[in-house]
């Protein structure tokens, strides 16, 4: 539009290159925001129609606009809170019946219908519900790697198999998923740096060759207590907090002097000594992260906020004195009282990390290709449900969603089932090094980061190259570098 001004707003970038994503109700764009989940904006009247590059008077048209909310998440979670379920019996019999019902709603559709299936509890769970009330095989869809540490799709064939759906199983090579970086600007619009998005617009372009509508199992772990820093990070938290400081250096130092190799071959012991849903995924990343983040944790918040972020001081990253002004952990959750340090991370989340770049991530990939997405797990009445839910039915000896998993063990054996959480990603690291890095070492160049006058670029250059290293693996640091700088060319 004749009149829009692109000035990049820097705060948001600020955010950005420590969530990886913009949070609502924030752009990328000075003075452009995003309408926040829950709420709705009425326009009464017609603002005046201005001819092209004539500045808009501020009177009118302004007053004319109005944002209200009509469904507030901290209002489900002060009554869940005080309306707990005690019983377990009484709490495995209502989420069912609730998972029941969203997924009964949400199959009403007059066009193909589908599901996603990693082979993980989510999805699991939401496509035993829907074979289960269907009188014909269900369509799921999952792809596969040649990389058996980002691959997945075995287990997706075995609770296929076992519920009996139309299975439809895409291999992707590296090179179909690298073709997609290209189209990742148009996709998203503004920067967004959560690299699974190209195995997200993946398996939606494989589901919209033979379904048109696909629920997901997104929404799972916030309500229910799956990821791991739900599990381990308040105990670890604790352990963090009564170090003294030299005892904190120590440690971070030590921990970054065994390479993520290392830590990872540590982690398959680990893991091989424990029930299989007790496990830990990629451990070296954690705890060289976690290394990282001990001089700025002085609080549960801080310890929080740094799990999520992937550069702990953005701002040193931006040319200029900027001010910081918001973040995602103010005025969340201060007036709710929650003792407890995992239900504040999952609640947190449900506010944030879900919404803005989980939903984004598969809205937007989904979009794409012309396909529609539905989340059964974030239907109202199960969000209700699972704020009343307590955490000993959530998390429990040491692993997580043990309420949902005595749900799903009615439909498919735990053994099927159980096994530590991956994640859906792809090597992008590896790649880095090798088929991808002429691209990214001409996107870091001195000349690309210098065009839009933004950034210092020492930082990035030490991550690059430490990354090129082999010993430890800078992508999550690079990914959002990259993905702005292959955006701004887009749309400079």
């Amino acid at each position: 539009h004749p009149n829009f001004s692109n000035k990049i707003n820097k705060e948001s970038l600020i955010q950005y290159f420590r969530y990886s994503y913009i949070p609502a109700p924030y752009s990328i764009y000075k003075n452009i925001f995003k309408l926040e989940p829950g709420t709705i904006l009425s326009v009464k009247g017609s603002p005046p129609l201005m001819p092209p590059n004539k500045p808009i008077p501020s009177g009118e048209c302004y007053e004319t606009i109005s944002i209200n909310r009509y469904w507030d998440l901290k209002d489900e979670i002060e009554y869940g809170y005080s309306h707990k379920i005690i019983d377990e019996k009484e709490a495995t019999l209502k989420l069912e019946k609730s998972l029941r019902m969203s997924v009964q709603k949400q199959m009403l559709s007059d066009v193909p219908l589908g599901a996603f299936l990693s082979g993980g509890v989510d999805s699991s769970t939401i496509v035993a519900m829907m074979q289960s009330q269907s009188n014909k095989p269900v369509k799921t869809f999952t792809i596969g790697f040649n990389e058996s540490t980002h691959d997945e799709s075995s287990h997706a064939n075995s609770v296929a198999s076992y519920l009996g759906t139309e299975h439809n199983m895409l291999k992707v090579t590296d090179s179909d998923a690298r073709d997609v970086i290209p189209k990742l600007p148009w996709l998203y619009d503004e920067p967004f740096a959560d690299s699974s998005q190209i195995p997200t617009y993946l398996v939606c372009n494989a589901a919209r060759q033979h379904v048109t509508v696909a629920l997901s199992g997104d929404g799972g772990d916030e309500l229910f207590g799956g990821y791991n820093r739900y599990i381990h990070g308040p105990g670890l938290y604790k352990k963090i907090s009564i170090l003294p400081e030299p005892i904190k250096k120590i440690f971070s130092l030590a921990a970054q002097m065994l390479s993520e190799q290392g830590w990872n071959n540590c982690g398959s012991i680990y893991n091989a000594l424990r029930a299989r849903k007790e496990g830990i995924s990629n451990l070296g990343v954690k705890i060289h992260k976690i290394s990282e983040q001990i001089y700025h944790t002085k609080s549960f918040t801080d310890f929080h906020r740094n799990l999520l972020s992937t550069w702990l001081e953005p701002k040193k990253l931006l040319t200029g004195d900027i001010n910081e002004s918001f973040s995602l952990f103010d005025n969340k959750l201060n007036e709710i009282s929650i003792n407890e340090y995992s239900n504040q991370m999952m609640f947190q989340d449900m506010l944030t990390y879900l919404p803005d770049d989980i939903l984004c991530k598969v809205d937007r990939a989904a979009m794409g290709v012309n396909l529609e997405t539905r989340a059964p797990f974030l239907d109202p009445s199960l969000i209700s449900l699972s704020t009343r839910i307590p955490m000993s039915m959530k998390i429990r000896k040491g692993y997580g969603k043990w309420l949902l998993r005595q749900v799903l063990y009615k439909y498919v054996p735990s053994k099927i089932i159980d096994r530590p959480k991956i994640g859906f990603s792809v090597p992008i690291g590896q790649w880095l090094r090798g088929p991808l890095r002429e691209w990214a070492q001409e996107l870091l160049s001195e000349d690309k980061l210098a065009e839009c006058g933004l950034f210092n670029p020492e930082l990035f250059h030490k991550a690059w190259t430490q990354h090129l290293s082999g010993r430890i693996d800078r992508s999550s640091k690079l990914w959002p570098i990259l993905m702005f700088q292959a955006w701004h060319t887009s749309y400079k």
